[in-house]
Protein backbone atom coordinates (compact mmCIF):
# COMPACT_ATOMS: atom_id res chain seq x y z
CA UNK A 1 0.00 0.00 0.00
CA UNK A 2 1.20 3.63 -0.52
CA UNK A 3 2.45 5.82 1.88
CA UNK A 4 -0.70 8.68 2.23
CA UNK A 5 -3.49 6.82 1.28
CA UNK A 6 -5.11 4.48 3.67
CA UNK A 7 -5.74 0.57 3.14
CA UNK A 8 -9.67 0.80 2.89
CA UNK A 9 -9.38 3.38 -0.25
CA UNK A 10 -10.75 2.02 -3.60
CA UNK A 11 -7.57 3.73 -5.42
CA UNK A 12 -6.27 1.66 -8.44
CA UNK A 13 -2.96 2.18 -10.22
CA UNK A 14 -4.12 1.83 -13.54
CA UNK A 15 -0.74 1.48 -15.35
CA UNK A 16 -0.76 4.58 -17.26
CA UNK A 17 2.79 5.86 -15.78
CA UNK A 18 2.33 7.13 -12.28
CA UNK A 19 -1.41 7.41 -12.61
CA UNK A 20 -3.81 6.85 -10.16
CA UNK A 21 -7.56 5.74 -10.81
CA UNK A 22 -10.34 6.44 -8.46
CA UNK A 23 -13.12 3.62 -8.79
CA UNK A 24 -15.63 5.38 -6.42
CA UNK A 25 -15.11 9.02 -8.40
CA UNK A 26 -13.91 7.84 -11.69
CA UNK A 27 -11.06 10.24 -11.18
CA UNK A 28 -6.88 9.80 -12.44
CA UNK A 29 -4.53 11.73 -10.52
CA UNK A 30 -1.08 11.80 -11.34
CA UNK A 31 0.91 10.48 -8.72
CA UNK A 32 0.98 9.89 -4.98
CA UNK A 33 0.38 12.95 -3.57
CA UNK A 34 -2.37 14.22 -5.85
CA UNK A 35 -4.17 11.29 -5.06
CA UNK A 36 -3.74 11.49 -1.66
CA UNK A 37 -5.36 14.76 -1.57
CA UNK A 38 -7.89 13.89 -3.84
CA UNK A 39 -9.39 11.18 -0.89
CA UNK A 40 -9.38 14.58 0.98
CA UNK A 41 -12.02 16.20 -0.89
CA UNK A 42 -15.54 16.39 -0.18
CA UNK A 43 -17.18 14.45 -3.22
CA UNK A 44 -14.96 11.82 -2.19
CA UNK A 45 -16.13 11.40 1.69
CA UNK A 46 -19.47 11.86 0.27
CA UNK A 47 -19.01 8.74 -2.39
CA UNK A 48 -17.15 6.90 0.44
CA UNK A 49 -19.66 7.04 2.91
CA UNK A 50 -23.28 6.59 0.71
CA UNK A 51 -21.59 4.87 -2.58
CA UNK A 52 -23.81 4.15 -5.16
CA UNK A 53 -25.25 0.75 -4.49
CA UNK A 54 -27.69 0.21 -7.49
CA UNK A 55 -26.22 -0.80 -11.05
CA UNK A 56 -26.37 1.54 -13.60
CA UNK A 57 -28.40 0.87 -16.44
CA UNK A 58 -27.14 -0.49 -19.35
CA UNK A 59 -26.63 1.92 -22.27
CA UNK A 60 -24.56 1.07 -25.02
CA UNK A 61 -22.19 -1.90 -26.00
CA UNK A 62 -18.68 -1.74 -27.98
CA UNK A 63 -18.88 -4.58 -30.73
CA UNK A 64 -16.79 -4.61 -34.32
CA UNK A 65 -15.08 -1.87 -33.57
CA UNK A 66 -18.37 0.28 -32.97
CA UNK A 67 -19.89 1.93 -29.51
CA UNK A 68 -23.55 1.90 -29.97
CA UNK A 69 -25.60 3.79 -27.50
CA UNK A 70 -29.66 3.33 -28.58
CA UNK A 71 -29.64 3.94 -32.50
CA UNK A 72 -26.42 6.50 -32.12
CA UNK A 73 -23.21 4.29 -34.08
CA UNK A 74 -20.08 5.76 -32.93
CA UNK A 75 -16.92 4.63 -34.83
CA UNK A 76 -14.09 4.82 -32.84
CA UNK A 77 -12.55 8.74 -33.64
CA UNK A 78 -15.61 9.56 -32.77
CA UNK A 79 -15.92 7.59 -29.55
CA UNK A 80 -12.51 8.92 -28.44
CA UNK A 81 -14.13 12.75 -29.27
CA UNK A 82 -11.60 13.23 -32.43
CA UNK A 83 -13.77 15.57 -35.42
CA UNK A 84 -12.63 16.84 -38.14
CA UNK A 85 -8.76 15.24 -37.54
CA UNK A 86 -8.46 17.17 -34.08
CA UNK A 87 -8.94 15.30 -30.99
CA UNK A 88 -11.07 17.82 -28.81
CA UNK A 89 -10.21 16.11 -25.78
CA UNK A 90 -6.46 16.75 -26.52
CA UNK A 91 -6.93 19.58 -28.19
CA UNK A 92 -4.53 18.66 -30.99
CA UNK A 93 -4.30 17.73 -34.22
CA UNK A 94 -4.19 14.22 -35.33
CA UNK A 95 -3.77 12.44 -38.43
CA UNK A 96 -3.43 8.69 -37.52
CA UNK A 97 -6.21 8.40 -34.84
CA UNK A 98 -5.30 4.45 -33.97
CA UNK A 99 -2.01 5.96 -32.66
CA UNK A 100 -3.21 8.66 -30.51
CA UNK A 101 -6.16 7.39 -28.98
CA UNK A 102 -3.98 4.71 -27.20
CA UNK A 103 -1.50 7.64 -25.82
CA UNK A 104 -1.18 7.73 -21.97
CA UNK A 105 -2.20 11.92 -21.63
CA UNK A 106 -5.29 11.11 -24.38
CA UNK A 107 -6.71 7.81 -22.23
CA UNK A 108 -6.47 9.62 -18.79
CA UNK A 109 -8.09 12.94 -20.73
CA UNK A 110 -11.20 10.41 -22.07
CA UNK A 111 -11.13 8.63 -18.45
CA UNK A 112 -12.44 12.07 -16.65
CA UNK A 113 -14.29 13.43 -19.52
CA UNK A 114 -17.75 13.76 -18.06
CA UNK A 115 -19.93 12.03 -20.62
CA UNK A 116 -23.34 11.95 -20.00
CA UNK A 117 -26.36 9.61 -21.24
CA UNK A 118 -29.66 12.22 -20.53
CA UNK A 119 -32.74 10.67 -22.00
CA UNK A 120 -32.01 10.12 -25.63
CA UNK A 121 -29.14 12.85 -25.52
CA UNK A 122 -25.66 11.48 -25.65
CA UNK A 123 -22.80 13.90 -25.52
CA UNK A 124 -19.44 14.38 -23.32
CA UNK A 125 -17.73 17.60 -22.13
CA UNK A 126 -14.37 18.28 -24.18
CA UNK A 127 -13.26 21.55 -22.20
CA UNK A 128 -15.05 24.35 -22.56
CA UNK A 129 -17.15 22.47 -25.32
CA UNK A 130 -19.70 19.88 -26.13
CA UNK A 131 -19.24 17.15 -28.05
CA UNK A 132 -23.27 15.39 -29.21
CA UNK A 133 -22.73 12.10 -30.06
CA UNK A 134 -25.92 11.99 -31.97
CA UNK A 135 -25.09 14.58 -34.78
CA UNK A 136 -21.13 14.01 -34.39
CA UNK A 137 -20.29 17.90 -34.03
CA UNK A 138 -18.48 19.85 -31.45
CA UNK A 139 -20.27 22.77 -29.80
CA UNK A 140 -19.47 26.05 -27.87
CA UNK A 141 -21.31 25.93 -24.65
CA UNK A 142 -23.32 29.27 -25.80
CA UNK A 143 -24.66 27.03 -28.80
CA UNK A 144 -25.02 23.29 -27.33
CA UNK A 145 -28.36 23.96 -25.88
CA UNK A 146 -30.07 25.55 -28.77
CA UNK A 147 -28.62 22.63 -31.23
CA UNK A 148 -31.14 19.44 -29.84
CA UNK A 149 -34.14 21.94 -32.08
CA UNK A 150 -32.56 20.86 -34.83
CA UNK A 151 -30.00 17.92 -34.00
CA UNK A 152 -30.43 14.62 -35.62
CA UNK A 153 -28.96 11.07 -35.69
CA UNK A 154 -26.92 11.32 -39.37
CA UNK A 155 -26.53 7.38 -39.34
CA UNK A 156 -30.25 6.82 -39.53
CA UNK A 157 -30.70 9.98 -42.25
CA UNK A 158 -28.00 8.69 -44.71
CA UNK A 159 -29.26 5.36 -45.02
CA UNK A 160 -32.51 7.27 -45.89
CA UNK A 161 -31.16 9.74 -47.91
CA UNK A 162 -28.85 7.38 -50.09
CA UNK A 163 -31.85 4.90 -50.98
CA UNK A 164 -34.65 7.60 -51.80
CA UNK A 165 -34.95 8.38 -55.38
CA UNK A 166 -33.54 7.85 -58.76
CA UNK A 167 -29.67 9.10 -58.53
CA UNK A 168 -28.11 11.70 -61.38
CA UNK A 169 -24.65 11.05 -59.79
CA UNK A 170 -21.67 9.33 -61.95
CA UNK A 171 -21.41 5.58 -61.70
CA UNK A 172 -18.43 5.59 -59.45
CA UNK A 173 -20.85 8.12 -57.01
CA UNK A 174 -22.99 5.25 -56.90
CA UNK A 175 -20.65 2.75 -56.27
CA UNK A 176 -19.25 4.91 -53.31
CA UNK A 177 -22.98 5.42 -51.99
CA UNK A 178 -24.06 2.20 -51.96
CA UNK A 179 -20.92 0.93 -50.16
CA UNK A 180 -21.48 3.45 -47.62
CA UNK A 181 -25.17 2.05 -47.58
CA UNK A 182 -23.82 -1.29 -47.18
CA UNK A 183 -21.77 -0.37 -43.59
CA UNK A 184 -24.34 1.70 -42.28
CA UNK A 185 -26.95 -0.90 -42.51
CA UNK A 186 -24.21 -3.41 -41.42
CA UNK A 187 -23.86 -0.95 -38.29
CA UNK A 188 -27.60 -1.05 -37.39
CA UNK A 189 -27.48 -4.84 -37.55
CA UNK A 190 -24.79 -5.43 -35.23
CA UNK A 191 -27.52 -3.59 -32.78
CA UNK A 192 -29.22 -6.93 -32.86
CA UNK A 193 -26.78 -9.51 -31.90
CA UNK A 194 -28.68 -9.56 -29.13
CA UNK A 195 -31.67 -11.39 -30.33
CA UNK A 196 -29.95 -13.04 -33.46
CA UNK A 197 -27.08 -15.23 -34.12
CA UNK A 198 -25.33 -13.76 -37.82
CA UNK A 199 -24.48 -15.86 -40.18
CA UNK A 200 -22.56 -13.38 -42.69
CA UNK A 201 -21.11 -16.04 -44.97
CA UNK A 202 -24.43 -17.05 -46.04
CA UNK A 203 -26.56 -14.22 -45.28
CA UNK A 204 -28.64 -15.77 -42.43
CA UNK A 205 -30.35 -14.10 -39.39
CA UNK A 206 -31.27 -17.18 -36.97
CA UNK A 207 -33.29 -15.69 -34.00
CA UNK A 208 -32.24 -16.56 -30.50
CA UNK A 209 -35.83 -16.77 -29.48
CA UNK A 210 -37.61 -19.18 -31.72
CA UNK A 211 -34.72 -20.27 -34.27
CA UNK A 212 -36.46 -18.57 -37.45
CA UNK A 213 -34.58 -17.68 -40.05
CA UNK A 214 -34.24 -14.53 -42.01
CA UNK A 215 -32.48 -12.73 -43.95
CA UNK A 216 -29.80 -10.53 -42.28
CA UNK A 217 -31.66 -6.91 -43.22
CA UNK A 218 -32.22 -5.00 -40.36
CA UNK A 219 -35.60 -3.77 -41.31
CA UNK A 220 -36.23 -7.36 -41.72
CA UNK A 221 -34.57 -8.52 -38.41
CA UNK A 222 -36.29 -5.90 -36.39
CA UNK A 223 -39.94 -6.59 -37.17
CA UNK A 224 -39.34 -10.07 -37.01
CA UNK A 225 -38.64 -9.59 -33.22
CA UNK A 226 -41.38 -6.64 -32.51
CA UNK A 227 -44.20 -9.00 -34.34
CA UNK A 228 -43.35 -12.61 -32.92
CA UNK A 229 -41.78 -11.67 -29.62
CA UNK A 230 -43.54 -8.27 -28.60
CA UNK A 231 -46.87 -9.77 -28.10
CA UNK A 232 -48.90 -10.21 -24.99
CA UNK A 233 -49.22 -13.41 -23.09
CA UNK A 234 -52.96 -14.50 -24.55
CA UNK A 235 -55.69 -14.92 -21.67
CA UNK A 236 -56.22 -18.43 -20.43
CA UNK A 237 -58.48 -20.42 -22.69
CA UNK A 238 -62.20 -20.39 -21.70
CA UNK A 239 -62.05 -17.20 -19.53
CA UNK A 240 -62.45 -13.79 -20.74
CA UNK A 241 -60.00 -12.66 -18.19
CA UNK A 242 -57.13 -13.91 -17.37
CA UNK A 243 -56.47 -14.43 -13.38
CA UNK A 244 -54.03 -12.81 -11.33
CA UNK A 245 -53.29 -16.46 -10.12
CA UNK A 246 -52.68 -17.76 -13.48
CA UNK A 247 -49.03 -19.15 -13.75
CA UNK A 248 -48.01 -19.85 -17.09
CA UNK A 249 -44.92 -21.65 -17.94
CA UNK A 250 -43.00 -20.91 -20.53
CA UNK A 251 -39.35 -22.67 -21.55
CA UNK A 252 -36.25 -20.51 -20.94
CA UNK A 253 -33.47 -20.66 -23.81
CA UNK A 254 -30.21 -21.76 -21.38
CA UNK A 255 -27.99 -19.79 -23.60
CA UNK A 256 -25.16 -20.33 -20.91
CA UNK A 257 -25.86 -24.22 -21.70
CA UNK A 258 -25.91 -23.42 -25.52
CA UNK A 259 -22.88 -21.73 -25.68
CA UNK A 260 -20.72 -24.30 -23.40
CA UNK A 261 -22.45 -26.43 -26.10
CA UNK A 262 -20.90 -24.41 -28.96
CA UNK A 263 -17.48 -24.32 -27.23
CA UNK A 264 -17.30 -27.74 -27.23
CA UNK A 265 -17.91 -28.29 -30.20
CA UNK A 266 -15.92 -26.03 -31.16
CA UNK A 267 -12.72 -27.05 -29.72
CA UNK A 268 -13.53 -30.86 -31.12
CA UNK A 269 -13.38 -29.55 -34.57
CA UNK A 270 -10.32 -27.14 -33.67
CA UNK A 271 -12.84 -23.15 -33.60
CA UNK A 272 -12.13 -21.45 -30.57
CA UNK A 273 -14.45 -18.75 -29.51
CA UNK A 274 -13.65 -15.01 -29.39
CA UNK A 275 -13.68 -13.31 -26.22
CA UNK A 276 -17.28 -11.99 -26.48
CA UNK A 277 -18.63 -15.68 -27.64
CA UNK A 278 -19.79 -13.71 -30.93
CA UNK A 279 -17.44 -15.33 -33.26
CA UNK A 280 -15.82 -18.64 -33.73
CA UNK A 281 -11.87 -18.69 -34.90
CA UNK A 282 -11.44 -22.14 -36.89
CA UNK A 283 -7.58 -22.61 -36.37
CA UNK A 284 -7.16 -24.32 -39.02
CA UNK A 285 -8.53 -22.13 -42.08
CA UNK A 286 -7.78 -19.42 -39.88
CA UNK A 287 -11.12 -17.69 -41.33
CA UNK A 288 -13.75 -16.10 -38.45
CA UNK A 289 -17.53 -17.80 -38.05
CA UNK A 290 -19.99 -16.13 -36.95
CA UNK A 291 -21.00 -18.28 -33.43
CA UNK A 292 -24.04 -20.60 -33.58
CA UNK A 293 -24.08 -24.52 -33.77
CA UNK A 294 -25.32 -24.26 -37.51
CA UNK A 295 -22.78 -22.51 -38.77
CA UNK A 296 -19.64 -24.25 -37.30
CA UNK A 297 -21.24 -27.28 -38.55
CA UNK A 298 -21.81 -26.09 -42.15
CA UNK A 299 -18.05 -24.63 -41.91
CA UNK A 300 -16.78 -27.71 -41.03
CA UNK A 301 -18.66 -29.86 -43.78
CA UNK A 302 -17.42 -26.77 -46.34
CA UNK A 303 -15.04 -27.70 -49.15
CA UNK A 304 -12.37 -25.37 -47.73
CA UNK A 305 -12.19 -26.90 -44.09
CA UNK A 306 -12.27 -30.51 -45.51
CA UNK A 307 -9.67 -29.68 -47.94
CA UNK A 308 -6.98 -28.35 -45.25
CA UNK A 309 -8.29 -31.32 -43.36
CA UNK A 310 -6.74 -33.69 -46.34
CA UNK A 311 -3.56 -31.60 -46.38
CA UNK A 312 -3.08 -31.83 -43.05
CA UNK A 313 -3.25 -35.83 -43.34
CA UNK A 314 -6.21 -35.59 -41.14
CA UNK A 315 -8.58 -37.24 -43.48
CA UNK A 316 -8.41 -39.31 -46.33
CA UNK A 317 -8.55 -37.28 -49.76
CA UNK A 318 -11.41 -37.67 -52.07
CA UNK A 319 -10.71 -38.53 -56.02
CA UNK A 320 -10.73 -35.18 -56.99
CA UNK A 321 -7.74 -34.50 -54.74
CA UNK A 322 -5.92 -37.00 -55.65
CA UNK A 323 -4.48 -35.68 -58.71
CA UNK A 324 -2.86 -32.20 -59.24
CA UNK A 325 -3.45 -30.29 -62.38
CA UNK A 326 -0.55 -29.35 -63.66
CA UNK A 327 0.35 -25.33 -64.16
CA UNK A 328 3.33 -23.17 -64.40
CA UNK A 329 5.05 -21.73 -62.00
CA UNK A 330 8.15 -19.52 -61.31
CA UNK A 331 10.20 -17.78 -58.51
CA UNK A 332 8.35 -14.45 -57.12
CA UNK A 333 11.67 -12.97 -57.82
CA UNK A 334 11.26 -13.31 -61.89
CA UNK A 335 8.44 -10.74 -61.67
CA UNK A 336 8.85 -7.34 -61.25
CA UNK A 337 8.91 -6.22 -58.23
CA UNK A 338 7.97 -2.30 -56.58
CA UNK A 339 7.39 -0.92 -53.16
CA UNK A 340 5.66 2.07 -51.99
CA UNK A 341 7.33 3.41 -48.81
CA UNK A 342 4.22 5.55 -48.48
CA UNK A 343 1.42 2.76 -48.76
CA UNK A 344 3.77 0.11 -47.21
CA UNK A 345 2.48 -2.25 -50.49
CA UNK A 346 4.74 -4.19 -52.54
CA UNK A 347 3.59 -4.09 -55.98
CA UNK A 348 4.20 -6.96 -58.82
CA UNK A 349 4.31 -6.59 -62.57
CA UNK A 350 3.15 -2.86 -62.08
CA UNK A 351 -0.27 -4.44 -61.53
CA UNK A 352 -1.51 -6.31 -58.11
CA UNK A 353 -0.21 -4.93 -55.16
CA UNK A 354 0.06 -6.05 -51.72
CA UNK A 355 0.20 -4.48 -48.59
CA UNK A 356 3.51 -5.77 -46.67
CA UNK A 357 1.67 -8.73 -43.99
CA UNK A 358 0.58 -10.61 -47.31
CA UNK A 359 3.27 -10.27 -49.46
CA UNK A 360 5.15 -12.20 -46.76
CA UNK A 361 2.40 -14.39 -46.10
CA UNK A 362 1.25 -13.28 -42.09
CA UNK A 363 -1.59 -12.48 -41.17
CA UNK A 364 -2.88 -10.95 -38.04
CA UNK A 365 -5.37 -12.52 -35.73
CA UNK A 366 -7.74 -9.71 -35.59
CA UNK A 367 -11.87 -9.32 -33.75
CA UNK A 368 -10.47 -11.14 -30.49
CA UNK A 369 -8.35 -8.84 -27.95
CA UNK A 370 -7.23 -11.61 -26.01
CA UNK A 371 -5.79 -13.76 -28.63
CA UNK A 372 -2.97 -11.73 -29.97
CA UNK A 373 -1.25 -13.61 -32.29
CA UNK A 374 -0.51 -14.16 -35.81
CA UNK A 375 -0.47 -16.71 -38.42
CA UNK A 376 2.51 -17.83 -40.67
CA UNK A 377 0.98 -19.32 -43.31
CA UNK A 378 4.27 -20.35 -44.97
CA UNK A 379 5.98 -21.97 -41.52
CA UNK A 380 1.97 -23.13 -40.35
CA UNK A 381 2.32 -21.23 -37.15
CA UNK A 382 1.57 -18.95 -34.78
CA UNK A 383 3.24 -16.17 -33.03
CA UNK A 384 2.97 -12.75 -31.03
CA UNK A 385 1.61 -9.91 -32.50
CA UNK A 386 4.47 -7.41 -32.81
CA UNK A 387 7.44 -10.06 -33.62
CA UNK A 388 6.16 -9.82 -37.41
CA UNK A 389 9.36 -8.43 -38.33
CA UNK A 390 11.28 -10.46 -36.48
CA UNK A 391 9.52 -13.87 -37.56
CA UNK A 392 10.01 -13.07 -41.06
CA UNK A 393 13.49 -12.58 -40.74
CA UNK A 394 14.54 -16.17 -39.19
CA UNK A 395 16.06 -18.43 -41.28
CA UNK A 396 12.98 -21.25 -41.47
CA UNK A 397 10.57 -18.44 -42.95
CA UNK A 398 12.92 -17.13 -45.65
CA UNK A 399 13.34 -20.30 -46.53
CA UNK A 400 9.55 -21.21 -46.81
CA UNK A 401 9.36 -17.78 -48.46
CA UNK A 402 11.60 -18.82 -51.17
CA UNK A 403 10.45 -22.18 -51.83
CA UNK A 404 7.03 -20.36 -52.78
CA UNK A 405 5.91 -20.27 -56.22
CA UNK A 406 4.24 -17.84 -58.66
CA UNK A 407 1.54 -20.02 -60.00
CA UNK A 408 -0.40 -19.15 -63.63
CA UNK A 409 -3.30 -20.86 -65.07
CA UNK A 410 -4.27 -20.76 -68.55
CA UNK A 411 -7.61 -19.88 -69.23
CA UNK A 412 -9.90 -16.20 -69.11
CA UNK A 413 -11.01 -15.84 -65.41
CA UNK A 414 -8.26 -18.27 -64.34
CA UNK A 415 -6.25 -17.33 -60.59
CA UNK A 416 -3.04 -15.61 -62.14
CA UNK A 417 -0.14 -13.40 -60.81
CA UNK A 418 -1.76 -12.72 -57.59
CA UNK A 419 -1.81 -16.63 -56.40
CA UNK A 420 1.37 -18.37 -54.58
CA UNK A 421 1.29 -22.08 -54.06
CA UNK A 422 3.06 -22.47 -50.80
CA UNK A 423 3.16 -26.29 -50.92
CA UNK A 424 1.58 -28.99 -53.32
CA UNK A 425 -2.01 -28.29 -53.43
CA UNK A 426 -1.67 -24.92 -50.41
CA UNK A 427 -2.59 -21.86 -52.61
CA UNK A 428 -2.50 -18.12 -51.12
CA UNK A 429 -4.47 -15.33 -52.54
CA UNK A 430 -2.44 -11.99 -52.32
CA UNK A 431 -5.53 -10.01 -52.81
CA UNK A 432 -7.55 -11.40 -49.95
CA UNK A 433 -4.23 -12.92 -47.66
CA UNK A 434 -5.88 -16.38 -47.44
CA UNK A 435 -4.94 -19.66 -48.10
CA UNK A 436 -7.29 -22.09 -50.04
CA UNK A 437 -6.80 -26.06 -50.54
CA UNK A 438 -6.93 -27.16 -54.17
CA UNK A 439 -7.32 -26.06 -57.09
CA UNK A 440 -11.38 -26.87 -56.81
CA UNK A 441 -11.71 -24.28 -53.83
CA UNK A 442 -9.21 -21.58 -55.27
CA UNK A 443 -11.06 -20.98 -58.36
CA UNK A 444 -14.44 -20.95 -56.13
CA UNK A 445 -12.80 -18.46 -53.97
CA UNK A 446 -12.01 -16.17 -56.71
CA UNK A 447 -15.23 -15.78 -57.83
CA UNK A 448 -16.87 -15.00 -54.82
CA UNK A 449 -17.98 -10.96 -54.16
CA UNK A 450 -15.25 -10.03 -51.81
CA UNK A 451 -12.27 -11.00 -53.68
CA UNK A 452 -13.55 -9.26 -57.11
CA UNK A 453 -13.87 -6.34 -55.32
CA UNK A 454 -10.24 -6.59 -53.52
CA UNK A 455 -9.09 -7.67 -57.26
CA UNK A 456 -10.05 -4.51 -57.94
CA UNK A 457 -9.35 -2.86 -55.49
CA UNK A 458 -5.99 -3.77 -55.58
CA UNK A 459 -5.61 -3.47 -59.40
CA UNK A 460 -6.10 0.49 -59.41
CA UNK A 461 -3.84 1.69 -57.21
CA UNK A 462 -2.01 4.39 -58.72
CA UNK A 463 1.09 4.42 -56.42
CA UNK A 464 4.85 6.15 -55.98
CA UNK A 465 6.83 3.11 -55.88
CA UNK A 466 10.99 2.01 -56.01
CA UNK A 467 11.84 -0.70 -58.06
CA UNK A 468 13.47 -3.30 -56.21
CA UNK A 469 16.62 -5.27 -58.13
CA UNK A 470 15.47 -8.78 -57.99
CA UNK A 471 18.28 -10.39 -59.75
CA UNK A 472 20.78 -10.64 -57.40
CA UNK A 473 21.14 -14.05 -55.33
CA UNK A 474 17.53 -14.34 -53.40
CA UNK A 475 18.74 -14.07 -50.20
CA UNK A 476 20.21 -10.70 -50.83
CA UNK A 477 17.07 -9.82 -52.68
CA UNK A 478 14.56 -11.11 -49.50
CA UNK A 479 17.00 -9.55 -47.11
CA UNK A 480 16.28 -6.30 -49.10
CA UNK A 481 12.70 -6.99 -48.86
CA UNK A 482 12.56 -6.81 -45.02
CA UNK A 483 14.55 -3.78 -45.10
CA UNK A 484 11.66 -1.88 -47.12
CA UNK A 485 9.18 -3.46 -45.25
CA UNK A 486 10.01 -3.42 -41.68
CA UNK A 487 13.28 -1.11 -41.72
CA UNK A 488 12.65 1.94 -43.39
Amino acid sequence: MHSGVDKDETIYNVQIGNNFYCELCNHVSSGITKIAEHIKTDKHKALKTNPETEAKSFIGQFDSGYVIINKVILNSSQWNSIVDGRCHLCDVGVERPEEHIQIEDHIIRLIQAETVYDDERYYRKVNENYHCFTCKKIFSSEDFDNHWSTCENFDVIDINKLKAGPSTKTKGAVTEDILQVSELEKKLVETLHIAYDIDEENNLAICRYCGSVVAINFKTMITHVKDQHNKPEPAPKGSDESSEDEVVYQEVTDYGKRRHELSQYGKKHSIKLNHNGGKGLCLICDKYISAHKNNFKAHVKGGIHQGHLVLLGLKEPKEVNRTTELHQTKSIFECSIAYSSSEKMFVVNNDVSYDVNSFFLIRPVEKDPHFKKTKCFVCSELFPQGQEREHCATPAHRSNFLATKVVKFEGQGEPSAYIRELRTNLFHCGYCNQTLPFLEQLRHHCMTCNHVFLQEEHTNFHLTTVPIDTSGPAVDVYDHLMTCAFYD
